[in-house]
């Protein structure tokens, strides 16, 4: 794995580009920071050796002429000398059959000598040095909806339009085309391949699941734009942050690398967070990088988008904000770029010599006395923390930091880098190369952040959460309210089974463990024989953005993103069940949020097959003699279905999602 997100692309053959994600995801009211790094693939070795072989080359062949020239020079004036005579007569016609064979030599000389400087020629202009002109970056954010089931003249902000926004294209690998769209867009939409990975951008059109011929729910990464060229989707604007100004002319000589560095203003904490496991609306955010390729007096343009995915802030108490999308679109500043230069070489040094541990405020070392009280304190620190952790509730590196600042007092260099702090390129940029990349930046990132306010959720005292708010303002909201990890399913009444989470709630990269017990007791006269458990991400659409009559007090309908089969035999009292949602870098499911036009919550749906409980539920008597009994399976089970749900609360995760 890679410490880092890294969008991989082809300029030109020569040309690599790569987008080198700080986070993945990006968080309300923080930064969103990316290094672009161009390189170029040539060899300086190479290129001076192509062109060395061309130089020899062309030496070789004058050499070759030059001397055929001076040999036919001489025998020319040699011939002038002598007398005619029948001998001499004969030796012109000799002469002149020699030299027709010398002719059709130097023509297949001169022919595989050309043919040989062509491929050196084209193997040369690989390593040849190239002129960037004007790359920028720009990052947009839309809406999109349907609006059969939300109306657009609802929205005070319906006739807003910003330019590169409201385009309704395909822009990504596995884009499926329309079948009413024609050639000429389908060339429109045919984005440059990926390199090192094989995604689809979620950045325009409306993206679902499908569901397989098998019935199953397909890989959540696998998503297909519906109706791309319908003209009932709209789309609002949501954010925008202006061209950026990478570089306005840079060169690159064969193996150089340039990488720049680009970091937004901090976004709004109520931005809307990325969300595409609907059929009828998306929210999706879009980075766009372009340049121009200076290569043999041509200009050629190149210009690529990549999703990049917002999750939304979240307090330390575990509040959001509602978000607006009936308002104009947030345009932020143009970003800060700074280029970054690599690090001079020097010696291998080991890992605890590298560390920095910045400026500390006191140190153990100090008079005896002194001495033995602050070993006593770092071992009664130590202590306590190991005695609070029994559950393992708490990361390793978060405790180990907690013991670092007791010993060594806190650190006061822990502030994020700024783009014009060289840090990043020493830890960041460099180490995105590797496997093992220094976590010292991590730390510094969740230090005083969104993810240290999630990862340090589970450590608080959820009854005195659920009452305690931050802010007056009724735009946060909390999301842990009456949190519970176990849920009794009863059915006419009566007990069907037990329902017990492994937590009172997760997070968009946690496996979601449970244990569900049948309830045979209760019940003795109805079998439990099968059960499908699915998670489900369900959006309550505002009856105020509602199209009129269109599915006015219906239930939601809820989008399968994992789901799992049970067969549930004879003695079958309990199913244990893991589900595993899609996590990957481009592949995320959004945690629970909620907005003016709909909000967006998390359940999980069971599906119970009941059968009417009898001496042989699923075998039928073929045959009997008096050496035994033949039974066959039925074929089919008659009986009901029962289905409810169990709500289950998500929020995003402090985790990053990295790369391969």
């Amino acid at each position: 794995m890679r410490a880092h997100r890294i969008d991989t692309f082809l300029i030109r053959e020569n040309v690599r580009l790569e987008i080198i994600h700080e986070s993945n995801s990006y968080f309300g009211g923080e930064h969103i920071s990316i290094a672009f790094r161009f390189k170029h693939l040539g060899s300086q070795h190479d290129f001076l050796s192509f062109k060395e072989q061309l130089c020899t080359l062309d030496k070789t062949v004058e050499e070759k002429l030059q001397q055929q020239a001076s040999l036919q020079e001489n025998e020319e004036s040699n011939v002038e000398n002598k007398a005619w005579s029948m001998k001499s007569l004969l030796g012109a016609f000799r002469k002149t059959n020699m030299e027709d064979a010398m002719d059709i030599q130097n023509m297949e000389m001169l022919n595989k000598n050309k043919i040989l400087r062509e491929r050196i020629q084209k193997q040369l202009c690989f390593h040849q040095p190239l002129s960037l002109i004007s790359g920028y970056v720009q990052i947009s954010g839309v809406f999109q909806y349907d609006s059969e089931v939300i109306a657009q003249s609802k929205f005070k902000q319906n006739e807003i339009k910003m330019v590169g926004l409201d385009i309704l294209s395909g822009h990504g690998t596995n884009y499926v085309a329309a079948s009413e769209d024609g050639d000429r867009l389908r060339g429109n939409r045919n984005l440059t391949k990926y390199i090192n990975s094989d995604f689809s951008n979620v950045t325009n059109g409306l993206l679902s699941s499908e569901i397989t011929s098998t019935g199953t729910v397909s890989s959540y990464k696998e998503p297909v734009l519906v109706n791309s060229n319908d003209t009932s989707i709209r789309v609002l604007p949501l954010l925008l942050i202006p061209q950026t100004l990478l570089f306005s002319e840079i060169s690159l000589e064969p193996g150089e690398v340039r990488t720049f560095y680009f970091k937004s203003t901090k976004l709004p904490k109520d931005i809307c967070p990325s969300y595409s496991s609907s059929k009828i609306l998306s929210i999706n955010y879009t980075l766009e990088v372009g340049v121009d390729v200076l290569s043999d007096d041509n200009i050629k343009p190149f210009s690529n988008k990549v999703p990049i995915v917002i999750a939304p802030y979240i307090s330390p108490i575990a509040e959001q904000y509602t978000s607006h999308f009936d308002k104009p679109p947030i345009i932020l500043k143009a970003g800060n770029i700074k280029e970054l230069k690599p690090r001079p070489l020097t010696r291998k040094v080991s890992t605890a010599s590298a560390i920095s541990f910045g400026r500390r405020k006191s140190s153990i070392i100090g008079p005896p006395f002194e001495d033995n009280k602050s070993v006593d304190r770092i071992k009664k620190s130590f202590i306590e923390l190991v005695e609070s952790n029994q559950n393992g509730s708490r990361d390793i590196d978060e405790l180990v930091d907690l013991q670092m600042e007791v010993q060594f007092g806190k650190d006061d260099d822990s502030s994020d880098p700024e783009p014009n702090d060289s840090r990043f390129s020493n830890e960041m940029a460099i180490s995105a190369d590797s496997s093992t990349a220094s976590n010292a930046m991590t730390k510094r990132r969740k230090s005083e952040s969104v993810r240290n306010n999630i990862s340090n959720l589970g450590q608080q005292a959820w009854n005195d959460i659920s009452l305690v708010k931050t802010d007056n303002n009724s735009n946060i909201l909390p999301q842990l309210v009456n949190l519970q990890n176990a849920y009794q399913i009863n059915r006419n009444n009566e007990s069907m089974a037990k329902v017990s989470l492994s937590a009172p709630f997760f997070k968009t990269t946690d496996d979601i463990d449970m244990v569900i017990e049948l309830d045979s007791v209760t019940t003795p006269l109805l079998k439990v024989t099968s059960l499908t458990v699915s998670l489900e991400s369900f959006e309550i659409v505002n009856p105020k953005y509602k199209v009129e009559g269109k599915g006015m007090g219906s239930k939601p309908k809820g989008n399968a993103v994992y789901e799992k089969h049970f067969i549930c035999f004879d003695e079958c009292k309990s199913v244990s069940v893991k589900l595993l949602p899609p996590r990957s870098p481009t592949s995320q499911i959004t945690g629970q949020f909620k907005t003016d036009v709909f909000q967006h919550k998390w359940m999980i749906g069971l599906k119970f097959a009941i059968v009417a409980k009898t001496n042989s539920i699923t075998l039928n008597q073929f045959y009997e003699d008096k050496k035994g009994v033949l039974f066959h399976s039925k074929e089919t089970l008659e009986g009901e279905e029962f289905s409810c749900y169990v709500p289950i609360p998500i929020l995003a995760s402090s985790e990053d999602y990295m790369g391969w």
